[in-house]
């Protein structure tokens, strides 16, 4: 988690020429910053705005008790602290837009501008809040919501419309809950009333100026700024009262009859749009009465439905409910029922978005754990009466005395030249704690700089000796090492790691990372481990990590990153886990399509900041369990800045094999290959054997980045190799002898 978290919303609110008098506000918003604290807590400060019509003196700013913040407490929203300061701050003349987009009005009212700020303390795991703002004398608009969900980098959001000042009910005593529940627009209000009482809603911009209905939020256009139509907006899931308030889009008018609850608006609208609503209230054919109220919307084109979301522990005291002291843990789950948007991650936290009428289980996948329920499973469905479901999942051992380590090991870079930090990771899967020795063997190529918790360091062998790790905890250990110049581009880095059990001294776990040393000329590329010789063999068992390299090579900062990366049918969604990331992210995994959004980190060009410019993301997935033999998984990812076209990674690919011999050829195991020159300029490049063992007969096979063989050749060390018809980029030389893969090459072509 990154020092903080900023979500900025702004609200702009227009009011119907009728209505359109001295006293009232013509629009507002709010903006706040999410800062975590060293004691678990969250700081939420930030600013409440309005905009109040000027002409004739207009009405004072408002800050009462209506404007601040209120909490749930389980069956009502109660008051609970107002503004920090009532000092206005700030306070200027602005002037509207001439020829408002979207109103088609050329206004010549000048506005006054307020703020109001303020700070409250939220507890992520048990609270729920609102932050509440008028418009000048009526109810409250709830304008956000931060509601408990177990994972403090996701906040819903919340905005809902306020009755106009005249004659109309109020909303708290018609719309209790006024819900739009799925990519379909069905609306449900679960108000009890007169099964004859129907409403009749039409949706659209506001008729200030006779605007036309329907008229799109545009991105493009000045209000809101272009920003605003970027993530986080494009994953945020509204909601209101008791019900969950998920993306939809708006269109057309309908009736609702109360008796069914809902209609269907079947529209193909997509994106933003500042709208007001219109309602009649009518008993069979006659009309009752009728108003409106108007707001902007934020609204987005997902199709998920519902939300799920807590995290996994270990229940010492067995009661199925996570008290104090019960420690988080990512206990891998075996999901079973139909596709979903699921996410876990390494402190134990999930979550779950499901669409309308869906059916997800959750059961153990380690043997030695279950979960702590009647049937040793949890079942998600959907719909559910609330508008998030925070859920505990309880694992309890049920074999005692088992010692069990799992462990992997990821690094931050493996640039030639730079400095890299390796991670060793430790998880404590059994049912007993431990006490163990972790020996580190890093690859000969690697420079030790320094690593913490105190190791003995001998050569390139690292020892942490007497480590406790208790049942349902992790460790990791930490380092830096130097990587080497680009000479060795291509060779294999070998980490290997074995974890002994105290006082036996008997291994319980060993695992290696190999990774072939890349110096590639486009720092956004994607990289595997394992990456076994130039076939990238990998076991079944193991799982694949990947990492995924960005850098912004522009002139300005990119405001938004998301990398896309369509998911093998080889490779089990349900292992899917992100390691590390460089930088605040959320994502969607849903049908193997993986989206991953860094919202708002200004990734700064890396003409003003080196360091700022880049970022990374590391995630690891396991293949299926019935992937054949000798299968090649290939794997492609798209980095999107801003709204730029994507950039392509490279294609990797590991092939399945079920037995890898210890002779098998590792591509720095039998000396060290050298292409020279590389990068090259030129239209010629030169093998050369630093210590070579091998007869000189030796096939090149030169691959472009996507992995198509574009050139073989029959050449001799020593003797050049045309390259004239190849354009610039990365290519790929691999070297067989006797028909069997020795060494992978990179070449770059400049």
């Amino acid at each position: 988690m990154k020092n903080c978290i900023k979500l900025s919303i702004l609200l702009f609110i227009f009011l119907f020429p009728e209505r359109m008098l001295s006293d009232h506000i013509v629009g507002g918003g709010v903006e706040y910053d999410i800062t975590p604290l060293n004691d678990g807590t969250f700081l939420v400060s930030g600013r409440f705005i309005e905009y109040r019509n000027a002409v004739s003196g207009g009405s004072p700013f408002d800050y009462t008790k209506e404007i601040g913040v209120y909490r749930y407490n389980g069956i009502q929203w109660i008051f609970e602290v107002a503004f920090v300061t009532k000092t206005l701050q700030n306070i200027k003349a602005v002037r509207n837009i001439p020829g408002n987009i979207y109103c088609n009005q050329n206004s010549a009212i000048v506005t006054e501008f307020a703020e109001y700020p303020f700070e409250y303390i939220l507890n992520a795991q048990n609270n729920t809040v609102m932050l509440a703002w008028q418009r000048c004398c009526r109810e409250p608009d709830i304008i956000n919501v931060l509601p408990s969900l177990g994972m403090v980098n996701f906040f819903t959001i919340t905005q809902k419309g306020q009755v106009t000042k005249h004659s109309s009910p109020r909303i708290q005593n018609n719309f209790k809950s006024l819900t739009f529940v799925n990519e379909d627009n069905e609306i449900s209000i679960f108000e009890n009333t007169p099964q004859d009482v129907s409403y009749k809603f039409d949706w659209g911009i506001p008729k200030i100026s006779g605007g036309t209905s329907l008229v799109p939020y545009d991105c493009n256009s000045p209000i809101p700024a272009p920003s605003k139509c970027l993530p986080p907006f494009t994953d945020i899931y509204y909601a209101e009262g008791f019900s969950h308030l998920m993306p939809f889009h708006i269109t057309g008018s309908q009736s609702i009859n109360t008796d069914t609850g809902h209609i269907l608006f079947n529209s193909s609208l997509n994106g933003n749009f500042l709208t007001c609503i219109a309602y009649e209230v009518y008993s069979g054919n006659n009309k009752l009465s009728e108003s409106s109220f108007d707001f902007a919307i934020l609204v987005t084109t997902g199709n998920i439905n519902y939300f799920f979301g807590g995290d996994r522990f270990y229940d010492k005291n067995g009661n199925s409910v996570k008290d104090v002291g019960e420690t988080s843990f990512h206990f891998p789950i075996v999901k079973e029922g139909e596709d979903c948007g699921i996410q876990f991650d390494e402190s134990g936290a999930y979550s779950l978005f499901l669409k309308n009428n869906q059916n997800v289980v959750f059961t153990s996948e380690l043997p030695e754990w279950k979960i702590n329920t009647t049937d040793s499973k949890i079942t998600f469905t959907t719909p559910h009466p609330v508008f998030t479901d925070t859920v505990h999942i309880p694992f309890v051992p049920v074999i005692s005395d088992v010692k069990k380590l799992n462990g992997y090991v990821v690094q931050d870079n493996l640039r030639c030249n730079e400095d890299a930090e390796i991670i060793c990771n430790l998880s404590n899967t059994g049912t007993v704690a431990n006490n163990v020795t972790v020996i580190m063997i890093i690859d000969s190529l690697l420079e030790i700089t320094d690593f913490q918790s105190q190791p003995v360091i001998n050569g390139d062998t690292i020892v942490w000796e007497n480590l406790f790790i208790d049942v349902a905890q992790s460790l990791q250990l930490k380092g830096n090492v130097k990587l080497p110049n680009e000479m060795f581009t291509g060779q294999e880095i070998n980490i290997h790691v074995t974890v002994k059990e105290l006082p036996s001294n008997s291994v319980i776990d060993s695992f290696e990372y190999i990774r072939i040393l890349e110096c590639a000329v486009d720092p956004n590329d994607k990289q595997v481990s394992p990456s076994r010789t130039c076939l990238n063999l990998t076991k079944p068992e193991e799982y694949l990590y990947y990492t995924i390299r960005f850098e912004n090579l522009g002139n300005a900062y990119a405001k938004d990153v998301i990398i896309v990366d369509s998911l093998s049918e080889m490779l089990d969604i349900n292992t899917f886990e992100i390691l590390e990331s460089s930088h605040n992210h959320y994502y969607k995994l849903t049908d193997r399509h993986l989206e991953i959004y860094f919202p708002d980190i200004k990734l700064q060009p890396f003409i003003l900041d080196s360091v700022k410019s880049k970022g990374q993301i590391i995630f690891r997935i396991k293949p299926t369990i019935d992937v054949p033999e000798g299968y090649k998984i290939y794997n492609t990812a798209s980095i999107y800045f801003d709204r730029n076209e994507p950039i392509i990674t490279n294609t990797t690919f590991n092939t399945i094999r079920s037995f890898i011999s210890e002779d098998e050829p590792l591509s720095s195991g039998t000396g060290k290959i050298l292409i020279s020159p590389n990068p090259v300029g030129n239209d010629k490049i030169i093998l050369l054997p630093e210590i070579w063992v091998l007869p000189l007969d030796v096939r090149v096979r030169i691959y472009n980045s996507t992995g198509k063989n574009i050139q073989n050749t029959d050449e001799m060390f020593g003797k050049p190799i045309d390259i004239s018809h190849l354009g610039n980029g990365i290519f790929f030389l691999h070297l067989f002898h006797k028909g069997k893969c020795i060494s992978a090459l990179p070449l770059i072509k400049l």
